[in-house]
C-alpha cells in the first residue's frame, strides 16, 4: 500500500538494501549503528544542503512504507525533537511513531502490545488534525486511515 510515500524519488532500498534492521540476523549493536550511519549518510547527502522537516516526513513515510519500522521511528524522532511544543506537527510525528512501534511489535507476534500502541497512535492523531486543517506535512488524515485497520480490539 503506497499512500504516504508516493510522491518520494527513492525508496527503502535505495537507503538500505539490507532490509529492515528488525528483520536482520547478526549482531544487534553492530546492526543498529551501520542502519543508524546509513541513514544519516543519507540525509547529509552532498547533493542537498540538509533536508528540510517535510522531506524528513516523507523518508520516514519511505521507511515505514517499506516495513522499515524502525527507521521510520528514527526519522521522524529527529523531525518531532524540533517541533514546537503542543503543536499539530509534534501530536502528528508522536501518532506516527507510535504507529510504527505499533506494526514492529505485530511483525514480533506481540498482538496485544500493538493493540495498545495502535488505539493511542490513533487517539494522538485525532489530536494532531482536530482544529487542524486538511494536511499536516502534505498528508491527509484519510491517507493514514487505512494503517489502523489492523489494530482494532
Amino acid at each position: 500500500m503506497t499512500l504516504l510515500a508516493k510522491k518520494a524519488p527513492y525508496s527503502a532500498a535505495d537507503i538500505l538494501p539490507q532490509g529492515p534492521m528488525h528483520r536482520r540476523v547478526g549482531d544487534r549493536d553492530h546492526i543498529h549503528a551501520e542502519t543508524k550511519q546509513a541513514i544519516k549518510l543519507f540525509l547529509d547527502r552532498e547533493d542537498q544542503v540538509s533536508l528540510k522537516s517535510q522531506e524528513k516526513v516523507l523518508l520516514g513515510c519511505v521507511f515505514f512504507e517499506a516495513g522499515y519500522y524502525w527507521e521510520a521511528h528514527e526519522v521522524w524522532e529527529s523531525v518531532w525533537l524540533e517541533c514546537q511544543p503542543n503543536s499539530a506537527e509534534k501530536f502528528f510525528l508522536q501518532a506516527m511513531i507510535q504507529l510504527t512501534n505499533a506494526k514492529l511489535k505485530k511483525d514480533l507476534g506481540r498482538f496485544a502490545a500493538a493493540v495498545r500502541l495502535g488505539e493511542l497512535s490513533r487517539a494522538l492523531l485525532e489530536q494532531a488534525f482536530s482544529g487542524k486543517g486538511e494536511s499536516i506535512y502534505q498528508i491527509r488524515l484519510t491517507d493514514i486511515i487505512p494503517f489502523f485497520e489492523e489494530f482494532k480490539s
